[in-house]
């Protein structure tokens, strides 16, 4: 480049090279830079409309393992809070006299658009399908992805075998997720309290004292002088 430079009729020593280098790489990267905030921007429209319109596809332009990861990080919450009274309702289904299966389709149909109901409904197609239970419980296990969807269903499978009744063990089960919640309640809170400590030491506190003391402090250096 600099002989190309330099056969033009142009002088060009090291430093002003090294300048020259220096102002295209730093345009190079304002202009990378720039191009990855504005796909970022518009990944982030694309989320927010998705999650608007309640589809499923939610990062069109990632590959599908990704797009899974973020969607099972945004539905997390909604399953994790939704799971006890699934539970629940599956309990009073079963002691009313519903099967299994009618059991889980009417839950399925009180939640229509909710991630737990589209896994239900997932769940419901495997059953319909002919499917063997445990087979189905286990790819709901991996649709929910919850430490408690995996404990149940092993406690499902577990009393099928054995030919055991599930309505008391379903009961046991929302009450210990409820207290687990709880517990979680709890620790969120501990947490939540020790960092509002910094900012009540170091920011509302010498305010505090100023307002309180700043006054007193100015008559007695008035009264001194």
């Amino acid at each position: 480049m600099s002989e190309s430079i330099a056969s033009c009729g142009f002088c060009i020593n090291r430093r002003e090279r090294r300048m020259i280098w220096a102002s295209l790489s730093t345009l190079a990267t304002t202009v990378a830079a720039m191009a990855l905030s504005l796909l970022v921007f518009r990944l982030y429209q694309r989320m927010q409309l998705s999650q608007r319109m309640g589809q499923n596809r939610t990062l069109v332009v990632l590959p599908k393992p990704v797009a899974q990861f973020f969607r099972r990080r945004r539905e997390r919450p909604h399953l994790e809070r939704k799971f006890p009274f699934v539970l629940d309702m599956l309990c009073l289904s079963l002691e009313a006299g519903l099967d299994f299966v009618s059991a889980i389709a009417r839950i399925a149909d009180q939640l229509p658009n909710h991630p737990m109901g589209r896994a239900l409904q997932s769940l419901l197609a495997d059953l319909r399908l002919g499917r063997p239970r445990a087979d189905a419980l286990r790819r709901f296990r991996l649709h929910v992805n919850l430490p408690a969807a995996t404990r149940l269903t092993s406690l499902l499978i577990q009393a099928d075998m054995l030919g055991a009744p599930i309505a008391n063990l379903l009961r046991d089960e929302a009450s210990s997720l409820r207290f687990e919640r709880f517990q979680n309640a709890e620790r969120v809170g501990q947490v939540a309290a020790q960092k509002l400590l910094f900012p009540l030491v170091f920011c509302i506190m010498p305010v505090v004292f100023l307002v309180v003391f700043g006054p007193l402090a100015v008559q007695l250096a008035q009264g001194g002088l």
